[in-house]
């Protein structure tokens, strides 16, 4: 596998970056390419199945074409909801129990409940941190 180089991910960003440099315009900006990203991959017919702030990366500082355009990475636990058939998307049938993936702090309330991941539980959970982006108090409660 060959990935170009990329920067850092949106929990250091919010770690190390002034509040000055990173508003709260920037970081919704930020959440719109998020899920943009999101949704290319839901196109393909995949759901991500693990969203959070580590696997959104901002491009390489020193690439000037590609460093302010988010990334999603880390599709280890990607799996396919749909298959191209005829012409046109053709759902698969959900699990009647999904075992638990993902990371527990960000997933959906419906994971817990062992349902299958689909499309609007990934939507879910980015709209999650798109509030969060404003508050900070969801994803990276204490860290300083």
């Amino acid at each position: 596998m060959v990935m170009t180089l990329l920067g850092e991910n949106l929990k250091s960003l919010k770690i190390n970056c002034p509040k000055e440099l990173m508003t709260p315009q920037t970081w919704s900006r930020l959440g719109v390419q998020c899920l943009y990203s999101v949704k290319l991959v839901h196109d393909y017919g995949y759901v991500h199945r693990d969203i959070k702030p580590n696997n959104f990366v901002m491009g390489y500082r020193d690439d000037l074409e590609r460093a302010r355009i988010v990334h999603v990475l880390d599709f280890g636990l990607a799996r396919s909801y749909a298959a191209f058939k005829n012409g046109k998307w053709v759902a698969r049938k959900a699990r009647g129990s999904a075992e638990f993936r993902g990371t527990l702090r960000y997933c959906s309330p419906n994971v817990h409940e062992k349902k299958e991941q689909v499309k609007r539980l990934a939507i879910l959970k980015k709209c999650s941190k798109q509030r969060y982006a404003h508050s900070l108090a969801l994803f990276f409660d204490g860290v300083k």
